[in-house]
């Protein structure tokens, strides 16, 4: 043992183990016994002076099972002679008849070493190709994502980047005024130089929020109210996609355009969320008895550039009405819980927070979720079929008061409140699920709505039967105030994707 403690793993990282001893070129010694570097690993029975029982070619498995045999009845003989006559001379015969099988026996196993060390080896090959052939596959996997992420960075790289066309001044403008410059225009009260830059204004505010460029701080006014200008999101329904596969007739995109112009609130990304139309509902959240531990509020470990950029996005749900300040909700903030941003697949981030805390210390919500297989058999029955989704379907459900005790620490402006459910929040799956109930819950029952987390479809045997249902259910929605996403609705297509 004394020899064992030399190579510890201290010594053998300081280089004090002493080197092995030379490989033995003539003899050695094992457990007291000699042999020498030229003995066969499995040696003779003869050469050990024991006496073979068995031929020189055989079966292994025939003569261990006579060996066994012999033993069994060698040692019945010798409890028989033990009861008789202890003393015999025979008790010593069949003592020694019973070592030479057992050593027969081991013998026999022993030739099966070599066997067992191969299958050893080809199993542990075998284990470490598998190994290889799934981390190949892995980095294949990964290197076809790197070069998905790569080719959609490249196409979304503008042709034009020394400025945005969005932004340039109108010209004409410009001349018109200096040209009209003494004279007064009684019917136009509004000066030409304030209808251009309100023209810029207009442009910058009705872009979509996560390709617009960062404001500076110096003139973004985070205290409004409407995020995005409310007098042009009557045009985002222009986003929605009607017949893109011409399965209608030109009548007939005629009327769903109207009726998207006409129901245009629903497609606002200006949402403010359920306004109680049938009823009141928060979600909430099933707390066990033991409140989650008090912790102190930790920013992730971000670049200058993404502390900005997360900021910006507590900023713009801030004026959304998603987060609040804790004094303007009455509420005394008794946990922080950290937010990240999350690299969306079409650009932009997203901003999540961990609840982990509040996840741990709370009890699952009894619910009965649709799964997909439902989902499916409902969409069957219909030959014309629309997709939509909720924009941004979380924060449309209006959040129990206590649940607002959570807080979020921002990235410059201090701790912040939910007043809306959140991705990840525990329950807010539940809720949603329970709030789409409540508003499309006698569509469900006619079968021609189905749902499916945030996705909601609507059929119909015929285009004038889908027409009426879409009207319908659109009606119902901006009667509740929930918005659907127009670049994720799509009217008539020939074919769609369940949950990706």
């Amino acid at each position: 043992m004394q020899y064992v403690h030399l190579y510890t793993d201290e010594n053998v990282k300081k280089g004090r183990a002493p080197p092995p001893p030379p490989i033995s070129q003539d003899n050695y010694t094992m457990f007291g016994v000699p042999f020498n570097v030229d003995d066969q690993i499995i040696q003779p029975l003869e050469s050990q002076g024991f006496r073979r029982l068995h031929p020189q070619s055989f079966d292994h498995k025939r003569e261990l099972k006579k060996l066994n045999h012999s033993i069994l009845v060698n040692f019945l003989d010798l409890m028989d002679i033990l009861i008789k006559s202890p003393d015999s001379q025979k008790r010593t015969e069949k003592l020694e008849d019973l070592n030479l099988l057992f050593i027969h026996m081991h013998h026999l196993i022993n030739e099966f070493r070599p066997h067992q060390a191969r299958e050893t080896l080809r199993v542990m090959m075998e284990k470490q190709k598998k190994q290889r052939h799934e981390i190949a596959e892995r980095f294949q996997l990964h290197l076809e994502k790197v070069k998905e992420l790569i080719q959609s960075s490249l196409q979304n790289i503008p042709d034009d980047l020394s400025f945005d066309s969005k932004t340039l001044v109108k010209t004409e403008l410009l001349q018109f005024s200096c040209q009209q410059e003494d004279v007064s225009v009684k019917s136009e009260p509004c000066d030409q130089l304030d209808r251009m830059m309100c023209d810029i204004v207009d442009i910058r505010l009705t872009t979509t929020i996560d390709n617009a460029p960062e404001a500076p701080d110096n003139i973004r006014d985070i205290k409004t109210t409407n995020y995005i200008d409310s007098t042009h999101t009557s045009q985002f329904f222009k986003q929605v996609s009607v017949d893109p596969d011409n399965l209608l007739s030109p009548d007939l995109q005629t009327q769903f355009n109207e009726l998207l112009r006409k129901f245009s609130e629903v497609f606002s990304p200006n949402f403010e969320g359920y306004n109680g139309e049938i009823g009141p509902f928060e979600a909430s959240v099933n707390m066990g008895p033991v409140q989650p531990p008090q912790r102190k509020g930790r920013m992730p470990q971000y670049s200058k550039n993404n502390l900005v950029e997360l900021q910006n996005k507590f900023d713009e749900l801030e004026c959304k009405g998603v987060f609040r300040k804790p004094e303007d909700v009455g509420i005394s903030v008794e946990y922080i819980n950290p937010s990240f941003l999350v690299k969306k697949a079409s650009g932009g981030f997203r901003l999540v927070t961990a609840f982990a805390d509040v996840g741990r210390y709370s009890k699952p919500q009894p619910s009965l979720m649709p799964d997909v297989d439902s989902t499916l058999r409902t969409i069957a029955q219909w030959k014309y079929i629309i997709k939509s989704d909720l924009t941004s379907a979380f924060y449309q459900i209006p959040l129990a008061k206590y649940l607002m005790a959570t807080g979020v620490a921002t990235s410059y402006r201090g701790v912040r409140v939910y007043t809306r459910c959140a991705m990840g929040m525990p329950g807010s799956g539940t809720a949603l699920e329970e709030l789409m109930c409540r508003i499309v819950g006698d569509f469900l029952q006619k079968g021609c709505v189905a749902k499916l987390a945030d996705d909601l479809f609507c059929g119909g045997n015929t285009p004038e039967e889908l027409l009426y249902n879409w009207e319908c259910v659109l009606q119902s929605l901006q009667k509740s105030g929930i918005c659907l996403s127009p670049s994720k609705t799509v009217i008539c297509p020939k074919s769609i994707t369940i949950l990706g």
